[in-house]
């Protein structure tokens, strides 16, 4: 009985609210959330390093090689900045 509603006479678990989310996530009415470790040991500078030309900070990210993936920093100036320099340097 998917679409019935009935309130049971026991303490619930989780609060109708979250029960009601996740039943969007699952029929897919609704993008899961999803969060990302915000330090990387492979680009430990990423966010503590300003831009030399506009002062946002750099990000990090990997670009894909023939056989490896190089790690670059990149800058969150948008469009009007194109700092993008490897990590080696």
């Amino acid at each position: 009985m998917l679409g019935c509603r009935l309130v049971g006479d026991f303490t619930p678990i989780i609060t109708l609210e979250t029960f009601y989310k996740v039943q969007e996530i699952l029929t897919g009415r609704r993008v899961p959330i999803v969060s990302y470790p915000k330090q990387n040991p492979d680009l430990p500078l990423r966010r503590f390093v300003k831009c030399a030309h506009c002062g946002k900070p750099l990000t990090g990210s990997f670009s894909k090689g023939r056989s490896q993936k190089y790690p670059y920093y990149k800058c969150l100036g948008g469009s009007k900045c194109k700092v993008n320099v490897s990590r080696a340097k």
